[in-house]
């Protein structure tokens, strides 16, 4: 909004975590991202609230598709459609997004560098996230414990840099298959076995 958004809003945006945060890591600062922050910049959520894009942010468009209970294929056929719709939206007008055949598409960020999927999950395991090799235990499942998990929940990733070695599809497989092991372990420690 040209004056910025309301309080009210600022707060629903921040309860569901949606909210683009000021840079305030030195690297990302030192590429120019937080520039004139916040001007320029934009959040826009679906009316269903599972759909987000944020407009120049650390990405030009980052999109998000958020999905309650766990169906991953819904979460991904939906940021697909979408991602689809906005590639064919900007060849309609003659322009592309910057890929390279070697590195994937181009972003300001190396971390996002390869298929820009990026695949993120929070998962409630209560018994798991006190165990002290937690984060070896994720590595192994090809899964990266992030920032944020807190209280049980674990907000896992498949990992960045399987993003030059997997497809789209293969990511969102190898989150599932990560995250139904994580499950089993759970389940597991529940039993006492």
């Amino acid at each position: 909004m040209p004056m910025g958004m309301s309080a009210e809003q600022e707060e629903e945006l921040e309860a569901k975590n949606l909210l683009m945060l000021e840079p305030d890591s030195s690297v990302l600062l030192c590429s120019g991202i937080g520039r004139h922050w916040p001007e320029a910049r934009g959040l826009f959520p679906s009316n269903s609230g599972r759909l987000v894009a944020w407009v120049n942010g650390e990405d030009h468009l980052r999109l998000t598709s958020l999905q309650p209970g766990g169906n991953l294929q819904e979460a991904f056929c939906r940021l697909s459609r979408t991602a689809t719709g906005v590639e064919a939206g900007l060849a309609a007008e003659g322009h592309q997004f910057s890929r390279n055949g070697r590195l994937g598409y181009i972003t300001t960020s190396p971390s996002n560098l390869g298929i820009g999927l990026y695949v993120n999950v929070l998962i409630r395991l209560p018994l798991l996230s006190l165990q002290p090799d937690l984060k070896e235990t994720c590595r192994d499942l090809g899964l990266q414990v992030c920032a944020g998990t807190s209280a049980g929940v674990l907000n896992v990733a498949a990992v960045p840099w399987e993003h030059f070695r997997k497809t789209e599809v293969e990511l969102v497989s190898a989150a599932v298959d990560g995250c139904a092991k994580l499950v089993q372990l759970e389940q597991a420690l529940e039993w006492g076995s």
